[in-house]
């Protein structure tokens, strides 16, 4: 009973790490104390020699023993993860190496922030007073791709839209500041449609 509490205390404790930081971040945490728990297993393990015999080595803590299984657990984990982030942008970008190349340098929308209003608005990187130049990117709920914007000096200039399935929005046309973005609700009906001129909406 103790050590199946024990065990989950540190399962939780992992979780929150992942929360809080990533799944890699989480991972090395972890590998780092199985490690130190392999050492530790090597320096108690085997047989010493005493008056009336031999004894084996007292065994490793079961702290010691629980994070090692976390952190298998952990591995596989970030492996899946891994393979599901390949396969995300393996499935969207269709074999078009540019976007691709996009969706890996862009920035998730939640780390950008609009400052300003109507035409005097300008997105920001978080924490950033400088207005943003680079590509922004959109998720869907399943990982797939939703929206990749390219900002210049904060204002918007080029856009991509895709439908939850993967389908390009036909619709979404923003070139040099000045065009149509769509945006689609989970059913593929369309949620919202805005008009830009000069990288800031005109019409929503």
């Amino acid at each position: 009973m103790i050590k199946g509490k024990i065990v989950l205390s540190i399962a939780a404790i992992s979780i929150i790490v992942t929360w809080l930081t990533s799944w890699f971040t989480a991972f090395l945490l972890n590998a780092a104390f199985f490690a130190f728990y392999q050492a530790y297993r090597a320096e108690l393990s085997g047989e010493i020699g005493t008056e009336s015999g031999t004894v084996k080595k007292s065994e490793s803590p079961i702290v010691f023993r629980s994070i090692s299984i976390v952190t298998i657990m952990m591995g596989i984990m970030l492996l899946h993860y891994a393979g599901v982030d390949a396969l995300k942008d393996a499935n969207i970008a269709e074999n078009n190496t540019e976007i691709r190349s996009r969706i890996k340098t862009a920035i998730d929308i939640k780390n950008v922030q609009a400052r300003g209003v109507k035409q005097d608005l300008l997105w920001y990187a978080s924490k950033e007073q400088t207005p943003y130049t680079g590509w922004v990117k959109q998720r869907w709920a399943n990982g797939q791709i939703r929206l990749l914007t390219e900002c210049k000096e904060g204002k918007v200039m080029t856009a991509f839209a895709w439908r939850i399935g993967g389908e390009n929005c036909p619709h979404t046309n923003l070139v040099n500041g000045k065009g149509v973005v769509v945006d689609y609700n989970e059913d593929g009906t369309e949620k919202a449609r805005r008009t830009y001129k000069d990288g800031t909406v005109v019409e929503d």
